[in-house]
């Protein structure tokens, strides 16, 4: 059954407390709902309302053509069979794909800039919406801690919802005109069963409260916040099984895709069969809520489609998950598979530590106490695939990975704390800093990095750990380790100097 969205935002300045109020309402129809009669609502009380698009209005601007050229009403974005976008940090370009894809028919003589989400967005997607020139995201999965709160993010607003339920249109006023918040936002959907008459009716009594339609809400409103992560309140979707083994099915199948795309015997009817057979599996329905095994028998259907065997690593996750925890401790420990070009031994250890807590936990051994001036430097490579990732290693001209072994993420790691890279969109950029635990004889050190900040399957990566030095107003590499599973090979590391 298609459900209907419909935001109604009403914006102005409540003169009786002597503070600017801007009251948010958004309502979910259901196929019952009378779209018309709340357009003439909105229409005669000149209210302020963004509506979601497509779902349940008209796909020609003429049924609203007056009240969008007079700027009662705007249109904000949604996507049908919205993703579990975290999901797609991985995977840059088919985010960007999915958000530049949404827009209005060609007779809408603007586009809209404003997107409607009911996933947790994450930092990809705010870069990705950022990029493609929309404003505002209104946000319906946003933890409880965040309701009613306007966050502002580089050129971004992201307006938190409340989704609470009212027994009576009463009550709903009540929370209206007594909210001490300056920006208060209200949902409605099937269990707050308002019709347009009750609706008026709400409109009429914030009329009587002196509240006026008026005012724009805009970025210089809002102080601006440098670190936005919905996954802070939600550890128990992030570290689930479930979409830990659906996480590694995604890695699979996106480099089998690749390789196909590469045969020499790719079909343009098969590549768009597959594209869309991966943004489906990319839906929240599939990843996070699939009771029915929708994603694992799409998931398969793809491996027929490309004419290759489905992996047998990840055969056992799809059937129904038992809820087992993960757990991984990936050890390089007095494994000199370096030592042919290796002449120093400064590192004795290093390990990856994963479980299905929220954290990953680095450590490394050293043989010696090092050089207060000695960097370490960790590259992380999500899929062991030709072409994706960085061969270049930070901040040096002469060292390079093989095409198979580039890096997505690196950390980098001084005395007092490590700095986390991302490359992306052909660049790496500084995203955050964790402090580092040294031991008293300072040999010996651990990194926690939060799982939410790398993605959802650490336990299927490569991991390679380099020490440097300084040599001549040069930085020299001291030593390698790697560890990881099978079949990545950083092993191949080429053209160090040393």
């Amino acid at each position: 059954m298609r459900r209907w969205l419909l935001i109604l935002t009403m914006i102005g300045l409540f003169f009786r407390s002597l503070v600017a109020r801007d009251i948010i309402l958004i309502k979910k129809f259901s196929p019952d709902d009378r779209i018309g009669d709340w357009l003439k609502i909105i229409a005669r009380k000149k209210i302020k309302t963004t509506l979601v698009y497509p779902f349940g209005l008209p796909k020609e601007k003429k049924p609203m053509e007056k009240l969008l050229d007079d700027g009662i009403i705007s249109l904000a974005l949604a996507v049908e069979n919205e993703p579990f976008w975290p999901a797609l940090d991985e995977y840059g370009a088919d985010l960007t794909a999915l958000i530049a894809n949404l827009r209005l028919p060609d007779e809408f003589s603007q586009q809209s800039d404003a997107l409607f989400l009911q996933q947790p967005y994450s930092p990809g997607l705010l870069n990705s919406a950022l990029a493609t020139g929309y404003k505002t995201i209104f946000n319906l999965a946003a933890p409880a801690k965040l309701n009613n709160v306007i966050q502002r993010w580089n050129n971004l607003l992201i307006i938190n919802v409340a989704p609470l339920i009212f027994s009576d249109v009463e009550e709903c006023k009540n929370y209206l005109s007594s909210s001490s918040a300056a920006v208060v936002t209200l949902y409605l959907d099937e269990k707050n069963p308002f019709g347009p008459e009750q609706f008026g009716e709400i409109a009429d009594s914030l009329v009587a409260d002196r509240l006026i339609f008026a005012r724009q809400i805009s970025l210089t409103d809002f102080a601006p916040v440098s670190d936005i992560n919905m996954f802070e309140a939600r550890p128990d979707i992030l570290n689930s099984p479930s979409l830990i083994a659906r996480g590694r099915a995604l890695q699979l199948v996106h480099q089998a895709f690749q390789d196909y795309k590469n045969s020499g015997r790719a079909e343009v009817a098969v590549i768009r069969q597959v594209e869309d057979k991966i943004f489906r599996l990319y839906s929240a329905d599939r990843l996070i809520a699939d009771g029915k095994n929708e994603f694992w028998n799409d998931w398969r259907e793809i491996f027929k489609l490309l004419a290759v065997p489905v992996p047998e690593v990840v055969l056992a996750s799809s059937s129904p998950v038992t809820g087992e925890d993960i757990s991984a401790d990936y050890r390089t420990e007095n494994l000199r598979s370096w030592k042919n070009i290796n002449p120093e031994n400064i590192l004795s250890r290093f390990s990856v530590e994963i479980s299905s807590g929220p954290e990953m936990i680095f450590r490394v051994e050293m043989s010696t106490t090092p050089a207060e001036d000695f960097v370490w430097d960790i590259y992380i490579d999500l899929n062991n695939r030709r072409g994706a990732g960085s061969t270049r290693l930070l901040f040096s001209d002469t060292d390079n990975l093989d095409p198979e072994d580039g890096w997505e993420w690196a950390l980098t790691i001084s005395k007092n704390f490590a700095t986390l890279y991302k490359f992306r969109n052909f660049r790496y950029e500084e995203t955050k800093k964790y402090p580092v635990v040294f031991d008293e004889t300072g040999r010996q050190f651990s990194l926690t990095v939060p799982r939410r900040d790398l993605g959802l399957s650490p336990q299927y990566w490569g991991y390679l750990l380099l020490v440097r030095r300084p040599e001549n107003n040069l930085w020299k590499i001291g030593d390698v380790l790697e560890t990881g599973p099978a079949g990545f090979h950083p092993e191949r590391l080429k053209m160090l100097h040393w």
